[in-house]
């Protein structure tokens, strides 16, 4: 069962409060996969994961104590998804590598609640092509 989170924030308010709210809620991370190809990418999920289940080192790279899918997550409602996909979308996955276009990519984004660091750990795919040259006769 997919268990959604009740904050005292709406879609209206400021990016700094929804994650100041997500913290006093327990949680540490807000959590964004997301894929792309042929010239469009998207947010494929958003989830919220507690401060115990991941860590952040001096360097600021974050890492999830265990497999996303073993993951204790908690989705947002609609309208506050949207607030985080397009903050996302505007300030962090439109620079750096080219992850939507041509072949594609994606990635997984682990944002801080506490204090709004992130860590995007992104991919690209490149496709190679391998050939191989037949000679024959069909007649005989």
């Amino acid at each position: 069962m997919k268990k959604e989170l009740e904050l005292q924030v709406s879609a209206k308010s400021s990016l700094s409060d929804i994650l100041f709210n997500m913290r006093l809620a327990g949680y540490g991370y807000i959590c964004i996969h997301y894929s792309g190809s042929g010239d469009s990418g998207s947010v494929d999920d958003v989830y919220l994961i507690k401060k115990e289940d991941a860590t952040q080192d001096e360097e600021g790279v974050i890492t999830a104590k265990k497999s996303f899918w073993e993951l204790d997550k908690i989705y947002l409602p609609n309208d506050l998804r949207q607030v985080i996909e397009d903050a996302v979308d505007d300030r962090i996955l439109s620079d750096g590598a080219d992850w939507y276009n041509n072949d594609g990519g994606g990635g997984v984004l682990l944002i801080c609640t506490e204090n709004g660091d992130y860590y995007d750990d992104r991919y690209v795919n490149i496709v190679e092509q391998d050939y191989s040259s037949y000679t024959g006769n069909l007649i005989k």
